[in-house]
C-alpha cells in the first residue's frame, strides 16, 4: 500500500504523550531533543509544521517541566503547560 500526502498538508501534529521514549528529558539542553525531535522531524515539510504536545507517563520519569520549557526554545514544539486544553478547528 502506499500512502500519499493529502493535497492539503495538516496544519499541525499533535503528540499524545511519550515523547521522548523511554525516560523523558532532563532539561532542555538535553540531547535527546536532538535524536529524538529534532533530527527526526527534519526537512522541508517538518522545518514548518507545529508540534502541539502533551505529556505521557514515560515523560514524568524525566523532568516534564523541560517540555514545557522547550517551548521557549523551539519555534515548532508548543507545551504551554502540563496541563492544558487547547482547541483547533477542522476544515469542512
Amino acid at each position: 500500500m502506499t500512502l500519499r500526502r493529502s493535497v492539503m498538508p495538516p496544519a499541525f501534529i499533535l503528540t499524545v504523550g511519550d515523547n521522548i521514549y523511554p525516560d523523558g528529558v532532563a532539561d532542555v539542553d538535553d540531547p535527546l531533543w536532538e535524536s529524538h525531535f529534532e533530527s527526526v522531524y527534519a526537512g522541508p515539510f517538518w522545518e514548518a509544521m507545529p508540534f502541539q504536545a502533551v505529556l505521557g507517563n514515560h515523560d514524568h520519569y524525566g523532568n516534564p517541566d523541560a517540555q514545557v520549557e522547550y517551548s521557549d526554545f523551539s519555534e515548532r514544539w508548543n507545551m504551554p503547560a502540563r496541563y492544558y486544553a487547547f482547541e483547533e478547528s477542522v476544515p469542512g
